[in-house]
């Protein structure tokens, strides 16, 4: 069997024909590898967008000492604070400051 044509052809041969093997060509594209890859960088995305802004109101506020602890601890509540502070800073911003200056320090 000639692996020529769209895969969507071939695949309707393999099944006709019953064989069973991985067809792997320039033109396919292995969607597992390609959505493993983008789910690492999201993952390393979103935890810098949880434990930098936590980091950096812990760090300000030195909230349960936070100045004082082991780096682990700082960074294990760096996510908690980030998420729980991170709205209330926003919704101060736009009432004192604007609604702009919020949506601006929403996006940093």
């Amino acid at each position: 069997m000639a692996l020529t044509g769209t895969p969507l052809i071939v695949c309707a041969e393999r099944w006709r024909t019953r064989t069973t093997f991985l067809v792997l060509s320039a033109g396919n594209h292995h969607f597992m590898l390609a959505d493993l890859a983008a789910i690492g960088l999201a993952f390393l995305l979103f935890s810098c967008l949880t434990v930098l802004p936590g980091y950096t109101l812990g760090w300000m506020l030195n909230v349960l000492r936070f100045r004082q602890r082991e780096a682990l601890f700082r960074f294990a509540i760096s996510v908690p604070l980030s998420i729980a502070l991170g709205p209330v800073v926003s919704y101060f911003i736009g009432r004192w400051i604007s609604l702009s200056a919020a949506c601006g320090f929403m996006r940093r």
